[in-house]
């Protein structure tokens, strides 16, 4: 099947699940053809944002991640034969998240975002922007390894996905830009902690969102944050997923994570997300390192846990929900780990309530109640033997802002 047969029935295939369209690019950046019947106006957000040229500077032969400032996301595919070289297609757009659909229409409504164009094209691009799809991080990264073998032949993972960060806005101030090194080194080293499962890393943590500068996206301080930390949450699940953790459990993460900062109503409780979201990563990449010998039943339990840990667990459920009979799960869980499941449970709430007692200002009351506890005592003489010391003791040794 030539090249070209696979795109298009790659095309109807992705049809059928979400309504993403297929752009083809020859060498030069000009549109050879796309099955998007409003391309002509689609066609100047993609070019907007260099996103040709940028395809065509990137040296390795992966799928490309594109995302712009306010979440508007492609998946690009480069050819890299001798007789269509630079050529490149494109699957999109859409949004990872409702939010960034909503930030982007306000944005369209200010105008100033993509003032070129002409009043009517912007009129009929706001009325259009409703339409795009919102596609999960997970699914939309699913599609790029999809098109990367349907153009190459080739396997990639999702965690080889080459990502394109958000580029900085036409609108910074200068104070924003005053050190654009330094917010790079914050970034790379929470990036890096990420990555190691590095447990010991609170004074890192701390001088690297000291040095972080929330660029000028839309003027309004809380949305700025929202965006930075969105992106950041994204960088965050690939660091994870190289780092060893499952890309189910990375992409899930991130999503819930993306969703509580769009919902948060002040920039300090998004900064508490966020500090909250980088604990979490680093905590699961460091339990997945000491956890390599796990076989995949325990590893998708104790997974499943990890994502619905604020939820009630028990055997029972866990069982039903993996496929596996109650006595086979418990005795394997028991044995590969050494303890049993509804132990595990507990662990893994009590870890959940030191990253909220580190990163939020919720009550010790709210957090055990929102993690299932059903009383003071139990949930204090559960931390204490856990934890050995009392969750006050632990917010006040551990507070990071």
């Amino acid at each position: 099947m030539e090249i070209i047969d696979r795109l298009s029935f790659f095309a109807g295939l992705i049809s059928c699940n979400q309504p993403l369209y297929l752009w083809q690019f020859d060498s030069a950046g000009e549109l050879m053809e796309s099955n998007c019947p409003t391309s002509a106006l689609f066609l100047p957000l993609f070019r907007h944002d260099n996103n040709p040229e940028y395809i065509l500077s990137v040296q390795e032969k992966l799928p490309i991640l594109l995302t712009n400032d306010v979440g508007l996301t492609w998946v690009a595919e480069r050819s890299w034969t001798d007789n269509e070289s630079n050529r490149f297609c494109v699957i999109g757009p859409c949004f990872v998240s409702t939010a960034q659909a909503e930030l982007m229409e306000k944005r369209l409504r200010g105008i100033y975002m993509y003032s070129s164009g002409t009043r009517e094209w912007k009129e009929r691009l706001l009325k259009e922007v409703v339409n795009i799809p919102v596609v999960s991080l997970r699914l939309i990264c699913q599609f790029a390894v999809m098109l990367h073998f349907c153009f190459s032949g080739e396997k990639v993972t999702i965690g080889e996905i080459h990502f394109q960060t958000s580029k900085e806005s036409p609108d910074h101030t200068p104070e924003a830009k005053r050190d654009p090194l330094r917010s790079f080194r914050a970034e790379r080293a929470l990036l890096h902690i990420v990555r190691e499962g590095d447990m010991d890393y609170s004074g890192i943590k701390v001088r690297a969102q000291n040095s972080a500068v929330v660029p000028v996206y839309t003027g309004d301080p809380l949305q700025d944050r929202k965006i930075l930390c969105s992106v950041f949450t994204g960088l965050c699940s690939r660091a994870a997923i190289e780092g060893g953790l499952s890309a189910e459990l990375g992409f899930s993460l991130a999503d819930q994570y993306i969703r509580e900062i769009w919902t948060e109503k002040s920039v300090s409780g998004v900064a508490a997300a966020n500090g909250q979201m980088i604990q979490d990563f680093v905590t699961k990449v460091h339990k997945t390192r000491e956890n390599k010998k796990y076989s995949p039943m325990v590893k998708s339990c104790i997974d499943f846990i990890e994502l619905n840990v604020e939820k009630e667990l028990d055997l029972d459920t866990l069982a039903s929900r993996l496929g596996y009979t109650k006595y086979y799960l418990s005795r394997s869980f028991k044995q590969e780990t050494g303890i049993t499941v509804n132990e595990y449970v507990k662990i893994a709430k009590i870890e959940r309530a030191k990253i909220l007692l580190a990163n939020t200002d919720d009550s010790i009351d709210s957090i055990l109640e929102r993690l299932g506890f059903n009383s003071r005592s139990f949930f204090s003489d559960t931390f204490h033997k856990i934890v050995g010391k009392t969750a006050t003791q632990y917010r006040a040794e551990h507070r990071i802002f």
